[in-house]
């Protein structure tokens, strides 16, 4: 994986976000990307929308990582959590050099402190809303989100495909500001 790194102009990439979103007021990003493009929203001061396609646990006590769901069972909450966190920290420090590194030189931001990436700061935002499109049977195996967030926090809207056809095209803005809603 370090080799595999290595090889990829990474600063390069991170400067394709800015350009992708330079005078975006509204950025809605996926799960992939979601670091870069909450940096640069921040940076621009534009309204940050994470959508998820299909679920992302936020860590919960309720039940375990999905990656380690078979290796850890669903016996102790705190163990659950620790799966969450034990990802999330190997994810970040793989990407917080070039991240902290971009968003100090290029962004002018604060550098990300935490071990576990932006997720203590998108968690303590309380205007920040995640927002899940899929059914709630993917949300673990109660199928409900977890009880640890408030239901403002983590929103299930189900599939983004309409069940009814629309009866007159919408302008993109409008439609947007719909949906958001």
């Amino acid at each position: 994986m370090k080799e595999w790194y290595e090889q990829i102009a990474t600063l390069a990439i991170l400067a394709s976000y800015v350009t992708a979103l330079q005078g975006a007021d509204l950025v809605i990003t996926g799960a992939f990307c979601a670091t870069e493009s909450y940096s640069v929203a921040e940076s621009m001061g534009a309204t940050w929308v994470p959508l998820y396609l299909g679920h992302r646990h936020l860590p919960t006590a309720e039940f375990p990582q999905w990656l380690l769901e078979d290796y850890m069972g669903n016996w102790f909450g705190f163990l659950n959590k620790r799966t969450r966190s034990f990802v999330r920290g190997q994810a970040w420090d793989k990407q917080h050099v070039h991240i902290n590194e971009w968003r100090q030189n290029s962004l002018h931001l604060l550098p990300i402190a935490s071990c576990y990436g932006m997720l203590d700061s998108l968690l303590s935002n309380n205007i920040i809303v995640f927002y899940y499109a899929c059914s709630l049977l993917l949300a673990g195996p109660r199928r409900r989100g977890s009880l640890e967030y408030a239901p403002s926090k983590v929103v299930h809207i189900g599939f983004l495909v309409p069940t009814t056809p629309l009866l007159k095209p919408q302008p993109w803005k409008e439609r947007v500001t719909t949906y958001i809603r």
